[in-house]
C-alpha cells in the first residue's frame, strides 16, 4: 500500500462526554440486604408469553414442533406387545423443610423425617454450621 492517509478532525469537544466521578468512594456493603427471608411467604410466579408454562407437569414447548407424517394404515402389527403397567402419578409438592445427607449435602423435603440435623425452615443462622459440614 501506498499513498497518504489525510485525517480531518472536526471541530469536536472531547471533554463533553465525559463525567466527573467522585474522589471518596464510600462502603456500599452495608447498603444491601443480606437477609435471609425464609420464614415469610415466598412464592415463584411465571408472568408474560412463552418461556416456562404454568404447570411442573406441563412439558416445556420449543418453536419446532415435530409431526410425525408417516401412514399409519401401511405399519406393521407387532406380534407380541406387552403392557406396561403406569407407574403412579407422582403428585408434586412443595418443600418444607431440609435435611442433611449422609454425604453432607442438603435435601429438600415436603414431609421431615424425625431425625437430628433437621429444621423446619431454612434460617441464616444454620449457614456457618451447613458450611463446616461441607
Amino acid at each position: 500500500f501506498s499513498g497518504t492517509v489525510t485525517i480531518n478532525n472536526p471541530d469536536v469537544n472531547t471533554t463533553a462526554g465525559l463525567v466527573q466521578l467522585p474522589e471518596n468512594i464510600t462502603d456500599q456493603s452495608n447498603q444491601i440486604n443480606v437477609g435471609c427471608a425464609a420464614t415469610l411467604g415466598n412464592s415463584f410466579t411465571i408472568t408474560g408469553r412463552g418461556g416456562l408454562p404454568q404447570s411442573p407437569t406441563t412439558p416445556l414447548r420449543g418453536r419446532a414442533i415435530w409431526r410425525d407424517v408417516r401412514n399409519a394404515s401401511s405399519a406393521t402389527p407387532r406380534a407380541n406387545i406387552s403392557s406396561k403397567k403406569s407407574e403412579p402419578n407422582v403428585q408434586l409438592v412443595e418443600a418444607t423443610g431440609w435435611i442433611v445427607n449422609d454425604l453432607g449435602q442438603l435435601e429438600l423435603v415436603a414431609n421431615l423425617p424425625s431425625q437430628t440435623g433437621v429444621s423446619s425452615a431454612p434460617n441464616c443462622d444454620d449457614l456457618p454450621r451447613l458450611r463446616s459440614q461441607m
